[in-house]
């Protein structure tokens, strides 16, 4: 994408790709940002001289989707429903910047109007199951639910995905907000025995293919239980995140090894501290 650029200099097309190819390449734990910023660049100029392109928007989005660099996105964020009133994704976006600002307002209309139209989508497509942007758009909901107090909503976000029992197809966003909406819901309300209680859902989803997200259950449910004074069990809980980090090692999996391994040291602290050991050595 890079020599498609250099030989098309004046291709605002050429640019716009190159730029999302280096969005797709950055690497993780490069705080740097180098490769966001070199491609926010390139669409910074592609945006000047057309203001709708829909995915000039959408990708200065992503190239800013970081707490240090999220307010240089938020005209795009509050620009790129308008471009693309009809789709579901463009109306779930700018959450990703009112997010990372606590504009938790913005967030929750974004994100209802995306789940809305998922759900819309969905339907006139015949599918049987859940289509992954909306629930995806759900797991944004819930949080910002959370964030402004609104437990009842979030609450319901919760009882609405527990009807669901297939998404399709079973991707990433599916596998992640299966995963993180229960336990957002009860770790955010400090409900330790719901925490602890989690179970994958749905039962039939291939949690094999997203062991990180068994990890984020298995997560949940070690706080749960240390909170609710369960010691043992929240050992075994930190033991089941110990094999799912070593499989995702396996697998060549490193960014979620290292999340998995974040989530595994901090169930190890709440359980010392469910084994009364409250001061360090």
């Amino acid at each position: 994408m890079e020599r498609v650029y250099a030989r098309n200099p004046r291709d605002n097309e050429a640019a716009v790709f190159y730029a999302l190819a280096l969005d797709s390449t950055a690497d993780p734990s490069d705080k740097t940002y180098a490769n966001q910023l070199k491609a926010a660049a390139i669409l910074e100029k592609v945006y000047r001289e057309e203001p709708n392109h829909p995915g000039v928007a959408h990708y200065l989005i992503h190239s800013y989707d970081y707490p240090p660099l999220a307010n240089r996105a938020l005209v795009p964020a509050r620009s790129y429903a308008k471009i693309a009133p009809s789709g579901p994704h463009a109306q779930h976006m700018p959450s990703h910047i009112f997010t990372r600002l606590g504009l938790w307002d913005e967030s929750i209309q974004s994100n209802g109007v995306s789940a809305a139209a998922s759900r819309e989508y969905a339907r006139k497509s015949g599918w049987e199951g859940a289509w992954p942007e909306q629930l995806h758009a759900m797991d944004y909901l819930a949080y910002a639910y959370l964030q402004t107090g609104q437990d009842q909503k979030a609450q319901g976000v919760f009882d609405e995905l527990s009807s669901i029992r297939k998404a399709e197809p079973e991707n990433f966003a599916a596998a992640y907000a299966f995963a993180a909406i229960p336990a957002r819901v009860a770790l955010e309300r400090h409900r330790w025995s719901e925490a602890a209680a989690l179970a994958p859902h749905p039962a039939e989803f291939p949690w094999k293919r997203f062991q990180w997200g068994e990890a984020i259950t298995s997560f949940a449910r070690a706080l749960g239980a240390a909170r609710s004074g369960d010691a043992a069990t929240a050992r075994q809980e930190a033991d089941k995140l110990q094999a799912l980090r070593d499989s995702l090692v396996q697998t060549k999996n490193a960014y979620w090894a290292d999340q998995v391994e974040i989530q595994r040291r901090a169930a190890l602290g709440w359980v010392a501290w469910a084994e009364g050991k409250t001061r360090t050595p």
